[in-house]
Order: structure tokens, then C-alpha cells, then sequence
């Protein structure tokens, strides 16, 4: 997922693995508001979140949707060793949460 327009990287995590080295990417936009994007980080992205439903990837397939209040994520797989996917937001309603997944390219 590209940086979304009015975000800006504040730091990347590399998370080496026997097979891999996993990322988590955190980025700041207006209002305070937070993302993180893992790729390949193994765990349960997101708990304690309700599962809300699925929504479309851009790209084909879908991604769980979990949150409630503020915090929200979008989870799912694909293909190759970094397969697990994710990202965690902060400081969103789930309208504008899934509108900057949409801008940034991500969701359908």
C-alpha cells in the first residue's frame, strides 16, 4: 500500500525471521491520526477488535475488518513469504478509515 495522500512515514520496523524479514511501517496523518502496515509480522494483528465483516481488496480477494470506536484494521493474506498483511488505525471512524485505504489504493 502506497502512503496514503496527507500521511508521512515516522518509522519502519524491519523483523528478521529465518525465511523472511517482516515490516512495520507507522505513519502519521492530519488530526494525529495513525497507521501501521505489517507485512509478514505473524500474530493477531488487530486483537480484541470485533470482526465487523470483509471488504474488497483492490486488487481481487478481501481482508477481514475489525474494530470499533477509534481503532480499526484491515487483515488479510497473500501469496509468498511475507503473506500476512495488515493495517492498524488510530484516530478513525470506520468510514474515514476504509476512505483512506480506498485513496491510498488498497480497497476496491
Amino acid at each position: 500500500m502506497p502512503v496514503p495522500a496527507g500521511f508521512r512515514v515516522t518509522a519502519v520496523f524491519p523483523d528478521p525471521y529465518p525465511d523472511r524479514i517482516a515490516s512495520r511501517t507507522s505513519l502519521e496523518g492530519p488530526g494525529g491520526r495513525l497507521l501501521h502496515r505489517f507485512a509478514g509480522v505473524p500474530g493477531e494483528i488487530g486483537e480484541g477488535l470485533r470482526p465487523v465483516g470483509d471488504v474488497a481488496l483492490a486488487g481481487g480477494g478481501s481482508a477481514r475488518l475489525l474494530g470499533r470506536c477509534r481503532v480499526w484494521a484491515a487483515v488479510w493474506s497473500v501469496d509468498g513469504p511475507c503473506g500476512e498483511r495488515a493495517v492498524l488505525g488510530a484516530g478513525f471512524r470506520r468510514r474515514g478509515f476504509l476512505a483512506v485505504l480506498r485513496r491510498a489504493g488498497l480497497l476496491a
